[in-house]
């Protein structure tokens, strides 16, 4: 009898390079085509969504070992197989966001710290896999006392007591000076590893309230090419996620549901080896651009 084949588990960084939209539909508010958000009101990805994501990328590329860890079609019978590859919702981790007169910064709460921490923890007792250095960095996030109308700033190279964030004006204090935003690099973008360093952590309302002011909302419209003018119901908002913004995930591989497939685990290491994808389907106008950054894997 063979080896059995372990488990895995990754924390997965997703980092959209361009505007994100990840849809749920047409609603009947303000923005006609919101963008997926959990039950606190912030941004999120859907697990359904992020994997549709990986599938349809390796399909196109014709990997069908690859699109089997993720799952049959429609059209196959769905009890031949279990999908050996899952994901957790991707969970929004820090936002950036404009200071005035100076760069942007990047901006936490302890909340979503500590929801980051969760995920961490989920995938140690999945995997066995250690994660220190990151969970050291989100503890201390997380335990930031932070009072109503706040930041709390690591890493800062200014004294300032008061600062304007995205327009809102909040009295500022230094946690502490270490370059935690330089441990939770992995999660963003390189043009925006250029930032001073700075990670601020404000209290939920704020973090919230900031959230919304960063939202891009585009307003789109589709002509009557003959008559030059916009069709009937040809007027629409869009919502979408800003570039730079960091998302939190946890991409998982059982062992149990692999052994049942030939070449698995080489397999794996191609869905881990994508390094940029398309979510959301807006790729024909330039959206949708997020950078993958995988840490761990169970090793």
């Amino acid at each position: 009898m063979g080896e059995t084949t372990r488990n895995k588990a990754y924390l997965l960084a997703i980092s959209p390079l361009t505007p994100l939209h990840m849809g749920t539909g047409r609603s009947g508010g303000v923005v006609d085509l919101p963008v997926q958000r959990d039950t606190l009101g912030y941004p999120v990805i859907y697990a359904s969504s992020l994997k549709g994501a990986f599938k349809s990328h390796l399909y196109r590329q014709g990997n069908n070992k690859a699109t089997k860890l993720l799952g049959p079609e429609p059209d196959e019978n769905v009890e031949k197989y279990s999908s050996p590859v899952s994901f957790l919702d991707a969970i929004l981790l820090m936002l950036p966001v404009r200071v005035s007169a100076d760069k942007p910064i990047y901006v936490t709460s302890p909340l979503s710290a500590g929801r980051a921490l969760d995920y961490i923890a989920f995938a140690e007792a999945f995997s066995g896999a250690s994660y220190d250095g990151i969970k050291d960095a989100l503890r201390k996030l997380k335990g930031t006392e932070v009072n109503e109308g706040e930041i709390m700033l690591y890493g800062a190279t200014t004294d300032s007591k008061e600062m304007f964030i995205a327009g809102e004006r909040l009295k500022a204090g230094k946690a502490s000076e270490e370059a935690l935003l330089e441990v939770l690099s992995g999660f963003v973008p390189e043009a925006y590893k250029d930032f001073t360093g700075t990670l601020g952590v404000v209290d939920e309302p704020v973090f919230l309230s900031l959230v919304e002011r960063m939202m891009i909302r585009q307003t789109r419209v589709r002509l009557d090419r003959k008559k030059k003018t916009v069709e009937k119901g040809g007027l629409w908002t869009e919502e979408y996620v800003p570039p730079g913004s960091a998302f939190f995930s946890v991409l998982l591989f059982n062992g149990k549901y692999a052994e049942s497939l030939e070449g698995a685990e080489e397999s794996l290491e191609t869905i881990t080896g994508l390094k940029y994808l398309v979510v959301g389907g807006k790729e024909s106008v330039g959206k949708g651009v997020v950078k993958l950054h995988y840490i761990g894997g169970g090793e």
